[in-house]
């Protein structure tokens, strides 16, 4: 596609202007202020209803020399382009101020702006226009790719741009990728879904996965060291004892008790009653022993019990905490969704009530060329053509209002909100109930009384009590006989009394032991799993340097001098997608194109915009703004329009390249 011609009337402040370039490259000569950027602004006003400068809230209208527009003109630019089959297309747009006339009122008051657009000099709507740029020129984006050297590299947004790369050389599949890299064998075992033979999850999908388990597993890892030590601390000092030895001092002291006993029995034999009392004592003592040395091993089963509970009430919260998540995403969405459709149906109603308050302009009574009234029939014709237009437009409006944004859809969306934020209450109430769950259980481990203030305790030491002073009265009858016994009992009692707590203390030992294997063969287990994970988080990244290197490989052997990064390596080892062009400096080394001279990046610019024009066979004259700052550029596009500030050019001056030349 070439540029012909370019005209423009009453644009940003130049009266009239034509520039016949006849298809060919050429330079527009003027010193500054005389219009060589509103000229570029003409085509690119033109083509997407921007600036080329990329001015926001741009307008093509006049100012006077305080800044103030000029009221009552017409901004018009137009284009005649030559297409490949040397066919011709003529492109109009005109700019201008919309009047009305109130009621009652002689003076019209502006209302607003419009453009009027023309193709080939015939009237059509600005959806026929664009409908009719993307198929002869291409889409809006296409445009400024193929018109702006610097839009590609620096303004496209790097996704987009590296979609395009993609597109123009073709993407690689992950089993190339696979293939290409011994190291990465592992890979595809492990993007196999789990369950299935042939289903695999995409690299992304699974290194999303596997950062969700290495933050889980890692918090898991974490706690571990703290339950041992809690653990560890609960183990008495059990040094240097033996439960085997242990067992067997007992035994031989409770034979020795016995056959003490027994001689105590012969030697009282006479005083049954004295004997008796001995027997029930002996029993008592002997329960209180076992009953303190159950309570202790009750304590330690129950410990481990509590643990185990707080470790499956820990899980629970954890999927609690993930479902807690879920719902308040899926709230925000609902809450986006809701605004989006009260948006919408607020501007169709907003449209809906301009649109029937629009009333037919008596300025239309008159021809805009003669200004002349028009006949009555054709007023009236126009009028009804209008009040036709006007009624399907409130209709379209209402159907749209139905099918995008009705009172159902809305009502709906709400509904879903209101369910969500159920859910999130009913979740956290159930964490908050889990949690003071957790700590009754960790509180009534610490709350565990001393076996001396149990109620068996206390019932088993009245009773020994009791029969001790039945003893006292029947032992002052016989204390010469029983006094030797009594000393030997007492001490064979007070040696099983300590084996019995050694006993006893190595039962926990054995107990906490336990639990701290456990907790280490599952700090084992989850610590393999960590490195499984952390494995495949690192082949992930390396397939995808691995694939980045085929594609920069691919993409780069499409362009002379520009180069395209796609990775960018992070400081903690990690890497970060990006598609940044590297472009050529002055001392032959690439450099980043947001850092470039213009030169430089004027260069790549071109050198893209060739590139991609090959590609979607579409070509488009180019304009450089500010061409004098390059002294060597390289011919790469059918059609350049070098804009040059030359002091002594007062007017604009422009000058063919084949005349240049010669």
């Amino acid at each position: 596609m070439k540029l012909l011609k370019l005209s423009l009337t009453n644009f940003q402040g130049i009266p009239h202007a034509e520039f016949d370039f006849d298809g060919q490259s050429a330079s527009i000569y003027g010193t500054n202020g005389t219009g060589k950027t509103t000229v570029f602004n003409a085509m690119t006003y033109l083509l997407f209803d921007k600036a080329s400068t990329g001015e926001r809230n741009y307008t093509p209208k006049t100012t006077d020399h305080d800044g103030n527009d000029v009221h009552f003109l017409n901004h018009i630019v137009e284009a005649v382009f030559q297409k490949e089959d040397g066919s011709r297309i003529t492109l109009k747009k005109d700019y201008h101020e919309k009047y009305k006339t109130k009621r009652g009122a002689s003076e019209k008051l502006m209302d607003g702006h419009g453009v009027d657009y023309f193709v080939d000099g015939v009237p059509v709507k600005e959806k026929q226009f664009n409908n009719m740029l993307c198929f002869e020129f291409g889409t809006i984006e296409q445009l400024k790719m193929l018109t702006m050297p610097d839009y590609f590299c620096e303004s496209l947004d790097w996704r987009s741009r590296r979609e395009i790369l993609l597109q123009l050389c073709g993407d690689v599949t992950d089993e190339d990728v696979i293939s290409s890299c011994e190291e990465l064998g592992d890979l595809k075992k492990l993007l196999l879904k789990p369950g299935s033979a042939d289903q695999y999850y995409s690299v992304d999908e699974y290194k999303l996965i596997a950062n969700a388990t290495k933050t889980k597993l890692n918090k898991q890892l974490q706690e571990i060291p703290g339950r041992i030590d809690e653990a560890q601390r609960a183990i008495p000092d059990t040094e240097g004892m033996e439960l085997e030895a242990i067992q067997n001092k007992l035994d031989a002291l409770y034979e020795e008790k016995s056959g003490y006993e027994a001689k105590k029995v012969t030697a009282l034999s006479q005083d049954r009653m004295l004997a008796a009392i001995n027997v029930k004592i002996s029993e008592a003592e002997a329960g209180l022993k076992r009953a303190e040395a159950e309570y202790l091993r009750q304590q330690s089963e129950e410990g481990r019990s509590v643990y185990s509970e707080i470790d499956r009430l820990m899980e629970e919260r954890a999927k609690l905490r993930d479902r807690l998540l879920d719902l308040e995403k899926k709230l925000r969405q609902g809450q986006k969704e809701l605004g989006n459709l009260n948006d919408t149906r607020k501007r169709l109603m907003e449209e809906y009530r301009r649109e029937k308050d629009r009333q037919w302009n008596d300025e239309d009574n008159f021809c805009p060329t003669c200004k002349r009234e028009l006949p009555i029939e054709k007023i009236k014709k126009a009028k009804e053509e209008f009040y036709l237009q006007k009624s399907s437009r409130l209709e379209q409006i209402n159907q749209k209002g139905k099918t995008e944004a009705s009172k159902d859809l809305i009502a709906s969306a709400e509904k879903e909100i209101q369910t969500n934020a159920d859910g999130i209450r009913q979740t956290q109430k159930e964490i908050e109930q889990m949690d003071d769950r957790m700590d009754k259980l960790s509180s009534n481990l610490r709350q565990r009384p001393k076996f001396e203030f149990t109620d068996t305790y206390n019932q088993i030491f009245t009773e020994i009590h009791n029969l001790t002073l039945q003893k006292q009265n029947q032992e002052e009858l016989s204390a010469k006989i029983v006094q030797k016994y009594d000393d030997q009992l007492a001490a064979l009692q007070a040696k099983i009394n300590e084996q019995e707590n050694y006993k006893t203390m190595l039962e926990i030992t054995q107990g906490q032991q336990r639990r701290i294997q456990d907790l280490q063969e599952q700090e084992q287990d989850l610590a393999g799993k960590f490195e499984e994970v952390q494995k495949g988080i690192y082949l992930c990244d390396l397939f995808v340097r691995e694939k980045v290197s085929l594609l920069t490989s691919k993409i780069n052997s499409r362009f002379r001098t520009v180069r395209f990064r796609l990775v960018q390596n992070l400081g903690s080892g990690g890497i970060q997608e990006v598609c940044e062009a590297l472009v050529l400096d002055d001392s032959g080394n690439h450099t980043l194109f947001s850092s470039a001279n213009k030169a430089a990046k004027l260069k790549a610019g071109l050198e893209v915009i060739h590139t991609l024009s090959v590609h979607w066979n579409r070509s488009m004259p180019v304009f450089v703004d500010n061409a004098e700052s390059v002294v060597r550029l390289k011919r790469e596009v059918d059609q350049l329009i070098r804009l040059v500030v030359s002091e002594k050019d007062l007017k604009l001056r422009t000058v063919i390249e084949e005349q240049e030349e010669s």
